[in-house]
């Protein structure tokens, strides 16, 4: 059994980034995704400006749920309400983090020994360079680093400066994941904590990931198709420690090989 956990700052998140993939590794036998989602002891849910007329911010607390449903998620837990201070624009403290992960893992059933993977926000922010998407990179980098759990971070463009070096031989599939591309980082000079050693590149089913997407029925859909291009992506990319890109080619050991050795 593999156990992976995403940790995002706001719903709908999990499915903008890497929705078409955790979709398709849901339905692998042996694969379980977990989903916590730290909104709440980021930002007062509320504070969304593009909100759907009929509809209030915290809508998608419910809504979150019912996407975690759709997408065979094996538990999820999203944090609205917290006993600790919440200030916006400011940096969350990684004790409060911390500890609300805890509890969070105790809500999914999910213990800490137990994460084959977890996988967080990239350390630019993703596409808008949001600071709550950075601050979770921050955290989860040094604790999944401090624990020695396998970590990865989602990536909406390939890094530049850096060499990626393609290994991937042959083409592969199941279903309607395809992997398109694994790459080996050598000799990075990233200054980042817990840096990634692969860059993994997979395919999903974009109206699948639209579909999911609509059923946050509280967001302004067609202004954030129109502001990012993370909504209508099918390619999405995870760079992963090696650790991490151990339980990644367990599962691809699970996809069938299309053609082998093509390169």
């Amino acid at each position: 059994m593999i156990n992976i956990l995403l940790t995002t700052a706001h719903p709908d998140d999990e499915v903008i980034w890497l929705g078409s993939t955790l979709d398709e590794l849901s339905k692998l036998e042996n694969i379980n995704i977990y989903c916590i989602c730290f909104w709440g002891i980021l930002e007062k849910p509320g504070s969304m400006r593009s909100v759907t007329p009929g509809y209030k911010d915290i809508d998608r607390k419910e809504q979150f749920y019912q996407v975690s449903n759709v997408m065979n998620f094996k538990n999820s837990y999203i944090i609205t309400e917290t006993n600790y201070e919440v200030k916006q624009q400011e940096r969350q403290k990684s004790e409060v983090i911390e500890n609300e992960f805890l509890n969070a893992l105790n809500k999914i059933n999910l213990k800490i020994d137990n994460i084959n993977l977890l996988i967080t926000h990239s350390y630019y922010g993703d596409e808008r360079k949001h600071p709550h998407h950075i601050r979770l990179y921050d955290f989860f980098s040094e604790y999944t680093l401090s624990k020695t759990i396998p970590f990865g971070f989602f990536s909406i463009l390939k890094i530049p400066n850096i060499p990626h070096f393609p290994i991937l031989t042959s083409t592969i599939r199941k279903n309607e994941l395809h992997i398109l591309s694994i790459e080996k980082i050598i000799n990075q000079k990233l200054n980042i904590p817990n840096k990634p050693d692969f860059l993994i590149e997979f395919q999903g089913n974009l109206t699948k990931k639209l579909e999911t997407l609509k059923l946050y029925k509280a967001v302004d859909f067609n202004k954030h198709y129109n502001d990012y291009t993370g909504f209508s992506i099918i390619t999405e990319k995870l760079y992963v420690t090696t650790k991490g890109f151990e339980m990644i080619n367990n599962i691809i050991n699970k996809l069938k090989i299309i053609v082998k050795d093509i390169l």
